[in-house]
């Protein structure tokens, strides 16, 4: 870490990231925690330094943490555009050149899609057992 060229406020901002996912929408949460798990892996994996991983360690520990906050605040239009801003500034930080920017937003995109597709299956086939079980009583 004494030798890397970034040991500054990047680290923090990250973990902001992270922590943001206590203020997403349950339904929309494990899209959220996979498509931003799978930009910082893209980062470690294509840049290959001290800083990438410092970044998506940053990344897991927000996330972490927001495990121990409160429910999510009700959603206005200021605080859309300010989670598209925190989004944006993330991905610039964890994608350090314009390679890493395309796969990074290409792999955490799918991850993302995956991820909210699966949440959503999961979701409908409990509603549909819980409606079944309460038919059949």
């Amino acid at each position: 870490v004494s030798r890397a060229d970034d040991v500054g406020m990047s680290y923090g901002a990250i973990g902001v990231l992270g922590a943001l996912t206590a203020a997403i929408p349950h339904r929309y949460r494990a899209a959220w925690v996979a498509g931003w798990i799978a930009v910082a892996a893209t980062g470690v994996a294509l840049d290959r330094d001290v800083t990438s991983v410092g970044h998506g360690t940053a990344l897991l520990l927000g996330m972490a943490v927001s495990t121990r906050f409160g429910p999510a605040a009700r959603w206005t239009g200021v605080r859309r555009v300010l989670l598209v801003v925190a989004g944006v500034f993330g991905l610039l930080v964890l994608a350090t050149d314009g390679v890493t920017l395309v796969v990074a937003t290409v792999a955490g995109g799918l991850c993302a899609a995956a991820a909210g597709w699966l949440s959503a299956q999961r979701n409908s086939s409990a509603q549909a057992l819980t409606r079944s079980d309460i038919g059949g009583s």
